[in-house]
């Protein structure tokens, strides 16, 4: 199933995958919100800014080389498709 925006347009995504160090906390006092934080966070933050909007019918994913190498060594190629 394909989800579409009210005027019919399909929903587009700018993705960005990275994988290492983080930390995470609760913010505010007023309106507390969870929040992570550091170098892999802003990573994958840039690569989803840069990349190509896709489509469920277009996937397209920004993959960092320390997120690849963990994905290759999990012995699947099924995240290659």
């Amino acid at each position: 199933q394909h989800t579409h925006r009210p005027d019919g347009s399909p929903t587009l995504l700018k993705l960005g995958v990275s994988s290492g160090p983080f930390t995470t906390g609760i913010i505010g006092l007023q309106s507390p919100r969870y929040s992570i934080f550091g170098d892999t966070v802003n990573m994958a933050s840039r690569m989803a800014s840069n990349s190509v909007a896709c489509t469920a019918l277009e996937p397209f994913v920004h993959i960092s080389p320390s997120a690849h190498a963990l994905l290759a060594k999990s012995g699947s190629d099924e995240w290659m498709e």
